[in-house]
């Protein structure tokens, strides 16, 4: 018996109609499948070099179980895990390392980067789909960069969001809390590629104090670096 394959055309209206009518279950399972679809093309397009493995704890001993960070992200679902990276790439992102501290508060793992201050090297990682609802306590804010002279717009953390929307940004902050929470700083480079935002950091290299956010939903299978 052969198989048929039928392509149907809808409107960009209907289409919009139809997801509108979904549950919010449904729109979370399409959003999902929408950003791994887009990770997958990004992927397509960028013909990135290997990244180098970099061990930026090189005096580290262990004194527990070295996990890769899928075995982290699978052990601690939806938790909040401090880890003393013993293998990352290029560019600080964990390939393996050691769980310091894990919990569904965020709290707990700032308490635990005062216990390891020592460690060269510590990450901060959530495995898990950040709550809309999620607040950040009150922090003191601080600017990182006091000799940074801005060439161009400085715009709040909100209005970045707003204007690169579902991009990757680099920002050169002149003002966060006392947590490196960027408040309001200047956009060096956007682009929904990660890969380009990542390359062009050489390129700032003398400025002190310069962060990366992404201004869309991470994908549950995306952790975050500090």
């Amino acid at each position: 018996m052969t198989q048929e394959t039928v392509t149907l055309s809808i409107t960009m209206e209907s289409l919009v109609k139809a997801i509108s009518s979904l549950s919010l279950e449904d729109k979370q399972k399409l959003w999902e499948l929408l950003e791994s679809e887009i990770a997958k093309g990004e992927e397509t397009q960028l013909e990135s070099p290997p990244k180098k493995i970099v061990n930026h704890n090189p005096d580290y001993q262990p004194t527990g179980e070295i996990l890769t960070i899928e075995e982290i992200r699978s052990r601690y679902p939806r938790e909040w895990v401090l880890i003393a990276d013993t293998e990352s790439d290029e560019d600080w992102n964990v390939i393996r390392g050691e769980v310091l501290v894990h919990s569904p508060a965020r709290d707990e793992i700032d308490k635990g980067l005062k216990q390891f201050k020592h460690i060269t090297s510590i990450a901060i990682e959530y495995t898990g789909l950040f709550p809309e609802n999620s607040e950040l306590l009150p922090q003191k804010i601080v600017n990182y960069n006091p000799d940074y002279q801005p060439t161009g717009e400085i715009l709040t953390i909100e209005e970045i969001r707003s204007r690169y929307l579902r991009e990757w940004a680099l920002i050169a902050d002149t003002e966060s809390d006392d947590e490196w929470n960027v408040i309001r700083g200047e956009v060096l480079v956007h682009s929904p590629a990660r890969y380009f935002v990542y390359k062009s950091l050489a390129d700032f290299k003398h400025i002190k104090s310069i962060a990366i956010e992404y201004t869309g939903p991470l994908p549950e299978d995306y952790g975050v670096l500090l």
